[in-house]
């Protein structure tokens, strides 16, 4: 994180972040629940897709996914901005330049489970 901010994306095709407008932009994760309740979904959402979270601190995730076929790793980030009920995500390849929308795809199937699973 930078000055309490996901890290901004780099100009690679490889990575999404909710916090920054420009063409690596995803939508956050909205919610009206209580912040505890979102959050332990959004992290149950992580673990059932496949990540193994590395790091969790208040109000923080990294998750790490790694790909099927060749093992690479990509980092996902959560990060709750509770005044403004969000939850901001960032997914990045570590390595390469251009990872087939993978990355943003990821993001989008995120939040498409974090809003079904709503109670």
């Amino acid at each position: 994180m930078v000055k309490g901010r996901l890290i901004p994306c780099p100009e690679r095709p490889h990575c999404v972040c909710s916090e920054y407008q420009g063409p690596n932009f995803v939508e956050p994760l909205h919610f009206t629940e209580p912040p505890q309740k979102v959050w332990e979904r959004a992290k149950d959402v992580l673990l059932e897709l496949g990540s193994r979270i590395e790091v969790e601190e208040r109000g923080y995730l990294r998750a790490v996914f790694t790909t099927k076929i060749f093992r690479f790793k990509d980092d996902v980030e959560l990060r709750m901005e509770t005044e403004k009920s969000l939850i901001h995500i960032r997914s990045s390849s570590r390595v390469g330049y251009f990872d087939f929308g993978q990355n943003r795809k990821r993001a989008v199937k995120i939040r498409a489970l974090f809003h079904q699973r709503r109670k």
